[in-house]
């Protein structure tokens, strides 16, 4: 039976995990994909370079029935996520100037490799 340090030399550190439904803010630069952001403080992360973020939800126009895959821009609605530093998550989408505020609901999962 092989193991998971014979492949990678170690192991997962502790797993860092939780819950958002929120409204992301506007964010005050011109990059499109963190046109709207969270940030979420998370604990220390050794080396940033040796994580996995998985990111499971979705963002909605703040209630609004608006479908984004009527206007051909359905990706704005897809949202990401990026270690900003070792104690930053940040979780991002594009908009749409005609949008109340967007709502992300889901759940983030870190996972470190030694």
């Amino acid at each position: 039976m092989s193991t998971l340090s014979q492949f990678s030399g170690g192991g997962v550190k502790p797993i860092q995990t939780g819950y958002v439904n929120t409204v992301l803010l506007t964010a005050t630069n011109t990059n499109v994909e963190e046109q709207y952001y969270l940030d979420i403080t998370v604990s220390a992360i050794s080396d940033i370079t040796k994580c996995v973020i998985q990111l499971d939800g979705a963002v909605n126009s703040g209630g609004r029935q608006y479908s984004a895959y009527n206007d051909g821009n359905f990706l704005m609605y897809i949202p990401t996520a990026k270690l900003v530093n070792s104690t930053t998550l940040r979780i991002m989408s594009r908009g749409n100037a005609s949008f109340l505020n967007l709502v992300f609901t889901g759940r983030w999962t870190i996972i470190e490799y030694i």
